[in-house]
């Protein structure tokens, strides 16, 4: 998504809340899920 640095960083946080995970944990998912898509 075309979002900011911030936005981003706040997205991540709010997720690992609501899962209970580690923002790394998070951001691995995110950065996976992005190199299946391009």
């Amino acid at each position: 998504r075309k979002i900011g640095e911030e936005e981003a960083y706040s997205l991540l946080r709010k997720v690992a809340m609501n899962e209970k995970k580690k923002i790394s944990e998070i951001a691995q998912s995110v950065i996976t899920a992005a190199e299946l898509l391009s």
